[in-house]
């Protein structure tokens, strides 16, 4: 089939033109046309060729990669997933590295096959694949890469490591076919299912297999890590980010960067008032100084124009008066400390709000609250902070990926391993806001905090759910934000453009953007040599009394004992604590009822225990406290009805302020 016969539908549900595959925006109503690059997941496709539609709905551009040329009709699902699909839903938080899965459809020989996606992909100016399957391998790409992006992605790997051996599929990062890159991101082509328990040393001994193409100045650095790896002087998750953070700020002393940030804010069509909040000044072009740590807030008020506003303004006050500490700027804090102390002012900012609706009375609708995102640029390193469903997008020269994922009850359907998130977002109250600051106190608060590596130009875009909703991001990225890196554009009009767009085509909100446009040079004299010895000096600093990384004592060690390194602590997505928005329902799978069952035993074996403990006297002594993170997949799950009336993304009108 040739591209001239290829019609891609409109995603504007108030038109659904068809479009020749080479525009750009519907032909009828100037919608940006949207291609979904997916990939096949199974068996089955062996009989079709190029230019054939699978299930009449998705082009075969090569073997396993398909187009949706109906991006803007939902999926096929089913509500019986099976294992493979779960594994993928519970692996959701750790987007983009996890392929999300699209849906699901039939084969000619009538076998049923799952679709992947992975937001952007590298494409050609004819908006076709750059790389066949989708994403390109690591020897097509790592021997070209720079030292830092280099430990960078070793690092992300090691970061994915223990997510996924507690799902049992750790084996995908033991397998060179199925690590793709995109740009500084590691993803994942499709996972595989461990046959064996896979260990550091079988990960060191994979690394050791490619990492001979390593840039020079970190080559012998990375010979003698796969070496400890291999012989388990490193066997431990947290030492092994220890050492890789170490050598990547080491590496990254010789980048430097300047930022821009600009911010606006608009009530909406339909508001009289505006809730939302935003840091620097709206309006302004700011250039941070290079004493300055760059930081850009955008908050979201919810419960109400009396309390909506207060909320998002005493955030963002609290929030900028602390991180003037210039703790933050301390080399030895290292990413665990900053990532500790951002956590810690959200908390604090949470705190005041809750504090004041409590002397004020308010109680459910009535209380004021906001969501949160926030970035915080540390030399080479991009904090990300969030909570609600405001959202941080990263767009670079050929790619944007969303960063944050919906503190909402559609999103935590996925990470139970519920729904897909095309099917949860058809549910009643799916958008409704599972945490917010303000609502409760910080006990009930898990503030979301991730970490990126810049060795890229690269523009931040913070924005409400008035610009995000219906995909807006995702359909002007390219057209707008893109600009900036592309062509110089002139970065108030982008961010003005982007309110227009929010107003014009969602129009049901208050609308706030932050643009942080981030550009990058590394030292042309850059030719020191990576020094094993010295980052070890590094890690070691944290355990003076041991100093060599080999003796390091591994993460449990290091907790027992109160003592905290770089990464000892792994705050990953599976750790967020969400408060469900309604009672225990009915289970809706068997893992569920086990963990029931056994807890329930523990329960009583912990009840007989005691009483042989104070029968014996010893009732007084300490008794454990509870973890500190509660596991999400423990939490009741919320039951939704089906929803009559199909939507693509959450009903606005859903969130907090009409939930709670």
């Amino acid at each position: 089939m040739q591209d001239s016969q290829v019609a891609i539908q409109c995603t504007n549900s108030n038109c659904q033109a068809n479009n020749p595959f080479e525009n750009k925006v519907c032909q009828q109503c100037g919608t940006p046309i949207v291609k979904r690059y997916l990939r096949v997941l199974g068996q089955g496709m062996e009989i079709y060729e190029i230019g054939d539609l699978l299930d009449d709905r998705y082009l075969v551009i090569y073997k396993k990669t398909v187009l949706d040329v109906y991006p803007g009709l939902p999926p096929k699902i089913t509500e019986d997933l099976p294992d493979s699909i779960i594994t993928y839903l519970k692996l959701s938080a750790f987007k983009p590295h996890i392929p999300q899965v699209y849906g699901l459809c039939q084969t000619k020989g009538q076998q049923e096959v799952w679709l992947l996606e992975y937001g952007t992909v590298p494409i050609d100016p004819e908006s076709k694949p750059e790389y066949l399957e989708l994403l390109p391998k690591i020897s097509d790409v790592w021997q070209a890469q720079s030292p830092l992006r280099q430990l960078n992605w070793l690092a992300q790997m090691a970061r994915l490591w223990q997510p996924l051996t507690d799902k049992d599929v750790a084996a995908t990062l033991l397998q060179g076919d199925r690590l793709r890159f995109n740009g500084a991101i590691l993803q994942l082509l499709e996972l595989e299912l461990d046959k064996e328990n896979p260990s550091l040393a079988d990960l060191g001994k994979f690394w050791a297999s490619w990492i001979v193409d390593c840039d020079a100045s970190i080559k012998d650095f990375c010979v003698e890590l796969c070496r400890q790896l291999e012989s388990k002087q490193i066997d431990d998750i947290g030492m092994l980010l220890a050492i890789l953070n170490a050598a990547m700020r080491e590496c990254g002393r010789s980048y430097y960067y300047q930022y821009r940030i600009f911010t606006c804010t608009d009530s909406g069509p339909m508001r009289s008032s505006n809730e939302d909040a935003c840091y620097p000044e709206p309006g302004l072009l700011l250039q941070p100084k290079d004493t300055e740590n760059p930081v850009a807030i955008v908050c979201d008020g919810v419960g109400g124009h009396d309390g909506g506003e207060i909320a998002s303004r005493l955030t963002i006050e609290y929030l900028t008066e602390q991180l003037k500490n210039p703790s933050l700027n301390e080399e030895i804090g290292d990413s665990e400390v900053i990532t500790a102390k951002l956590s810690e002012f959200v908390c604090g900012a949470n705190d005041i709000i809750s504090n004041r609706n409590d002397s004020e009375k308010r109680h459910q609708r009535q209380r004021m609250g906001t969501t949160l995102v926030m970035t915080f640029a540390r030399a080479h390193e991009m904090y990300l902070t969030h909570v609600g469903d405001s959202r941080i997008y990263w767009i670079t020269k050929n790619s944007c990926h969303q960063l944050t994922v919906d503190d909402d009850l559609a999103s935590r359907e996925v990470r139970l391993g519920y729904a897909l998130y095309r099917d949860a977002t058809q549910y009643p109250s799916a958008g409704a806001l599972v945490q917010a600051l303000g609502m409760s106190s910080s006990d009930s608060l898990y503030p979301n905090v991730q970490r990126l590596i810049l060795d890229e130009d690269s523009v931040f875009l913070l924005c409400s759910d008035g610009l995000s909703d219906f995909d807006r991001v995702e359909q002007y990225w390219d057209i707008q934000i893109q600009t900036i890196l592309n062509y110089n554009a002139n970065i108030p009009k982008v961010g003005r453009e982007l309110v227009k767009i929010a107003n014009d085509r969602n129009g049901h909100d208050n609308v706030t953007v932050a643009l942080v446009y981030c550009q990058v040079q590394r030292s042309s004299d850059d030719n020191n040599l990576l020094d094993w010895s010295k980052i070890e000096a590094i890690v070691a600093r944290f355990l003076p009394s041991q100093p060599r990384v080999s003796q390091i004592p591994t993460v449990n060690a290091a907790k027992d004992s109160g003592i905290v390194y770089p990464e000892s602590r792994i705050l990953l997505p599976s750790m967020m604590k969400t408060q469900p928005m309604s009672s225990a329902s009915p289970t809706k799978n068997s893992d569920r009822q086990n963990k029931g069952v056994l807890f329930l035993l523990l329960l009583l074996l912990a009840c007989v225990v005691g009483a042989i403990a104070y029968f014996n006297l010893f009732s007084n002594r300490d008794r454990d406290k509870p973890p500190p993170f509660p596991n999400p997949e423990l939490q009741p799950p919320n039951s939704f009805p089906p929803s009559p009336t199909p939507s693509s993304t959450p009903d606005p009108s859903s969130r907090m302020d009409n939930d709670i």
